[in-house]
């Protein structure tokens, strides 16, 4: 577990349902991480809001349900920031839960879904389009899954990421900061990817 999450086997093994330790667990695959804290963590809130940076331990049980075991909500432990377990206070754990699925879901429709399968495939629709000759197979094959893809964009930049627009109403977190830092890992990743 990375040293920002100081999870440790006394907090969480009484979660554990097949009687391994959580090393073992992790070893056999069936505890991961979701770490939203460092791409989430600096980010200025709305006012009125409360922005999380969260890591989140999850656990696949023997019927295969994926579940939370400990949430952390800042980036870095400290006194004032405690690792939340379902064994806490019933509303302490739930809350700890929205927290962390509303980060996630954030991350999510800016940073996972928006830019690369919206922003960037724009791009390509065009390219292809501008580019690539009408009998080509492979603008034969791309073309069904570009149809709507700049008709869609038009109408999310319209109503969704516009100034004013639906993520500003809902998100915790300012849009255009969130899309700044998304598009510097999306920049690195792709970096990296070149190089190799």
């Amino acid at each position: 577990l990375p040293e920002n999450f100081p999870v440790t086997g006394e907090m969480v093994n009484p979660l554990l349902c097949r009687g391994l330790t959580i090393e073992q667990e992790m070893q056999e695959h069936n505890v991961y991480i979701c770490d939203l804290s460092e791409i989430m963590d600096g980010l200025l809130c709305i006012e009125g809001t409360y922005c999380a940076a969260p890591l989140c331990l999850l656990y696949v049980t023997p019927a295969k349900r994926t579940i939370p075991i400990a949430i952390q909500l800042k980036r870095k432990p400290a006194r004032d920031n405690p690792i939340f377990l379902p064994t806490d206070n019933w509303f302490d754990w739930l809350l700890a839960k929205i927290y962390f699925s509303s980060a996630n879901a954030q991350h999510h429709q800016v940073c996972s879904h928006y830019i690369p399968c919206h922003a960037v495939m724009e791009a390509y629709n065009i390219a292809t389009m501008r580019t690539i000759p009408d009998a080509h197979p492979l603008y034969k094959l791309l073309r069904p899954a570009f149809r709507y893809t700049i008709a869609i964009n038009s109408q999310a930049r319209k109503i969704l990421v516009n100034d004013g627009g639906i993520i500003d109403a809902l998100f915790s977190v300012s849009k255009n900061q969130l899309m700044e830092r998304c598009n510097e890992r999306y920049n690195v990743h792709w970096s990296n990817i070149k190089r190799n």
